[in-house]
């Protein structure tokens, strides 16, 4: 059975292999509109089609600025996911971009 990875500053190094000899990239179920428990139970179906499907996915925290440019702008924070196509099938881009649409 494979386990959900926690990133740690000891680990920056492996990340960046595996950037840098796989595809890569970041995703999140997380949305303004959800509650907090809504969030993280798309979370846990993101992760669990995420793992199912092979890839290799580590828990990071994520952030950006929201309002961007304006005076209301802030910094937010949202657990998201590294992930890794370990098994090099080329699939990853199309299989976060459904993602992203499955779980808007």
């Amino acid at each position: 059975m494979k386990t959900l990875q926690t990133l740690r500053e000891s680990s920056l190094s492996r990340v960046h292999n595996h950037m840098t000899k796989h595809d890569a990239g970041f995703i999140t179920a997380f949305r303004d509109g959800n509650s907090r428990q809504e969030n993280k139970s798309l979370n846990r179906q993101m992760l669990a089609v995420l793992m199912r499907s092979g890839y290799g996915v580590t828990s990071v925290k994520g952030s950006y600025i929201m309002d961007h440019g304006t005076p209301d702008a802030k910094e937010v924070g949202e657990p998201s996911f590294f992930v890794v196509d370990i098994k090099d099938t080329e699939k990853l881009h199309t299989d976060l971009i459904s993602l992203s649409v499955k779980f808007e």
